[in-house]
């Protein structure tokens, strides 16, 4: 399960359903996928789960200090369509 909250407040509820990680070792980071359902939402989201919404999370993890796998930084883009 997930929640977003955008702006105004309003929540949007996910449940992850699938994705993948793909580690390359060679240059340093990973690929990281995770797919969702919307489930829920409140306010402009309320019938956001009515229209079977679908999100899809990108990310690339790497470590902070190369080599050193404790801190990690994260950028990543969300996509995918939901109805408010």
């Amino acid at each position: 399960m997930g929640v977003l909250r955008s702006s105004d407040g309003s929540l949007l509820r996910l449940r992850l359903t699938g994705g993948s990680d793909c580690v390359d070792f060679n240059a340093g980071h990973a690929l990281c996928i995770r797919m969702y359902e919307v489930v829920g939402g409140t306010g402009r989201f309320q019938n956001a789960a009515e229209d079977g919404g679908k999100v899809t999370l990108t990310m690339t993890v790497a470590p902070v200090v190369p080599g050193e796998l404790v801190f990690f930084a994260v950028t990543g883009e969300m996509t995918g369509i939901v109805s408010e």
